[in-house]
Formats: structure tokens, sequence, C-alpha cells
């Protein structure tokens, strides 16, 4: 017998429902205009921390440079739950 782990009513597919919805064309250029501003706004804090710690991030990538990949695999999915979680809370 075969279960699934997410019903198709949970909110996980309620959430991602709404998002794969064909969108009007309002709401494409309202999806690129955010998707934009995101990228912006990341290019804003990594270009801060850059110039006011420009010596801390030269010792955080050696430090990246040495940890292993499974760690890192693992900070990176924990930061994408973490991220998915404050999107998903914001647009709810």
């Amino acid at each position: 017998e075969t279960s699934l782990v997410l019903s198709p009513d949970s909110e996980f597919f309620k959430f991602f429902g709404k998002a794969m919805k064909p969108a009007s064309k309002d709401n494409k250029n309202r999806f690129v205009g955010e998707l934009i501003t995101a990228i912006g706004l990341l290019f804003f804090i990594e270009g801060l921390f850059l110039a006011i710690f420009p010596s801390r991030i030269k010792n955080m990538l050696e430090l990246i440079k040495n940890t292993t990949e499974n760690k890192l695999r693992s900070f990176g999915v924990v930061f994408l739950i973490i991220g998915f979680l404050i999107i998903w809370y914001i647009k709810n």
C-alpha cells in the first residue's frame, strides 16, 4: 500500500498551487518585479558586507574552502528551509 507524505489538501500544495496557476499579465509583471527586487537585495547585502568587512569575508571564504561538502550541503538545506519558511510566512 502506498501512502502520501503530503496530502493534496495540505498547506504545501495550497501554497504552491497558487504559484502554479496560469498567471495574468499583471501577475507575471508583478512576479518579475519581485524577482528583480529580490536579486537586487541579494546584491546589495553582499556588496555591503564586502565593502564593510573585506578581511572577514576572505577569512570566511577560506573557512568554507576547508569545510566538507556534506557539512556545506547541510547548511545549504537549513538555509533553504529557513528562507522558504520566511517567504511562506510573508506570502500568507
